[in-house]
């Protein structure tokens, strides 16, 4: 019997609730990292490994999740790695260790790489043919960081260095408050949240036991022609491919996490809850952003949205570095402008991509981990620069993520326009005339 569309409805929603969940998971480090710090007693060095380790396992769960789903049905494995995922979590603040926090971290990362496969593939045969669920899923995630930050602001309220010297005293020096526990609370409060989907998805799991949908063909990474016509080709446009979604997936990853650390230990001294308000604006932008031009790219060409896109983003990155150090209020209306335009690159760059080769299940699985990749070394490379050369260098990690994109991006344009394309008409053109020659022979 086939679904009815209020049934496929409710899927998607809780389609959209599991992608919140995990970008609540992956956005609260950001404005809580300051707290985290003091918590566990370490510098910034340090502690800026879990964005390493956390992008890693990211990369290594979505990897995971297509073998998982080719061998068992997609609402266990759901169910399965939600509640991983919950109970790490909720562990995590209550540590002893930075490293055995790492390692904690590492397991809601690599449990949040296999949801985001599930998600994506059970939104994709919900509603064949139609993107939009794809795209709303994906919105979704964006979502969480907003509440993150929400649910962390009144619990670091109290995160501001106070006047007296009988504070502990991180590896830093800087001084940390006596309630560096309410922190903790942040982390329970969200585990918590994501209860009912574990039960929920365990209980879809016994419906859709004997009618669930096969994945088995996940892996099939055969292309077009285009890439066995001009395989040189191919291959240089996919290398181009990767790199290009590595800023796509770090930039706001990047921006997203360390910003609160920038705000407090820059020459402004933003408090910590003021910080994740500020955090909670900029993933606000970010959803309003990819909504909106998921919306425009149906009237209007992929290449003037990614010109308009990076033209509005290199002018945020300056305004960063000329106003983003005046104060709070100006900090804040240039973060909402640069979330609004780093949103769409992510769609973007498959959306380009997509003119130009099949997006098999190779080509996807090839964009999401560049996108890991970049939300694995950006967040890390910035926080090892900004405690070792002070909160400024943020402002300048941003500025070259934007660079390095937009330079990707132009050989990216390149290699698809001209070499590519060009070489699969030459092929067409000359499969034409060959077909033309034989006719006219055997006329």
């Amino acid at each position: 019997m086939e679904m009815t569309t209020w049934r496929k409805l409710g899927l998607t929603g809780l389609l959209v609730y599991t992608a919140s969940l995990e970008g609540s998971f992956t956005g609260v480090l950001g404005p809580t990292l300051p707290a985290l710090q003091c918590l566990f007693g370490t510098d910034l060095k340090t502690i800026s490994i879990i964005f390493f380790v956390f992008g890693m396992m990211n990369a290594l769960g979505s990897v995971l999740g297509c073998f998982l789903l080719a061998k068992l049905e997609l609402h266990l494995v759901m169910s399965a790695a939600t509640t991983i995922a919950l109970a790490s979590q909720c562990v995590f603040p209550f540590l002893d260790s930075v490293y055995s926090a790492i390692v904690m971290s590492a397991i809601t990362a690599l449990c949040i790489g296999v949801l985001f496969n599930s998600r994506i593939f059970r939104a994709d045969d919900l509603w064949p043919h139609q993107p939009f669920a794809v795209h709303l899923v994906i919105a979704g995630f964006a979502m969480g960081p907003i509440i993150a930050s929400l649910v962390a602001a009144p619990f670091l309220h109290e995160q501001e260095s106070p006047p007296n010297m009988t504070t502990p005293i991180t590896e830093d020096g800087s001084l940390c408050p006596n309630e560096t526990h309410r922190v903790q609370y942040v982390y329970v409060i969200l585990a918590s949240s994501g209860v009912p989907l574990s039960i929920i998805m365990f209980v879809l799991y016994t419906y859709f036991r004997q009618r669930s949908p096969s994945y088995s063909t996940i892996f099939e990474s055969r292309s077009t022609g285009d890439s066995y016509n001009n395989r040189r080709g191919y291959t240089l446009f996919l290398v181009f491919f990767y790199l290009l979604c590595m800023p796509a997936g770090g930039i706001f990853v990047t921006y997203g996490n360390l910003l609160s650390t920038y705000g407090v230990n820059s020459a402004m001294n933003i408090s910590t809850s003021y910080m994740a308000l500020i955090t909670a604006l900029f993933w606000g932008a970010f959803v309003t952003g990819r909504i909106t031009m998921t919306v425009i790219s149906i009237f209007i060409r992929q290449i003037w949205i990614i010109i308009v896109c990076y033209i509005g983003l290199f002018s945020a990155s300056i305004m960063l570095i000329v106003f983003g150090r005046e104060s709070e209020t100006w900090l804040a209306c240039v973060t909402a402008f640069f979330g609004f335009f780093c949103a769409p690159f992510s769609a973007l760059s498959f959306s380009w991509a997509r003119e130009h080769v099949q997006l098999t299940g190779f080509v996807i699985a090839l964009g999401s981990v560049g996108e890991y990749t970049g939300a694995m070394v950006g967040p890390y490379v910035g926080g090892v620069l900004i405690g070792t050369y002070g909160s400024d260098a943020f402002l300048y990690v941003v500025l070259g993520i934007v660079t390095y994109q937009c330079s990707m991006f132009c050989c990216f344009y390149f290699i698809g326009k001209y070499v590519l394309d060009k070489r699969v008409d030459e092929r067409i053109q000359m499969l034409q005339t060959n077909a033309s020659d034989s006719s006219s022979n055997s006329d």
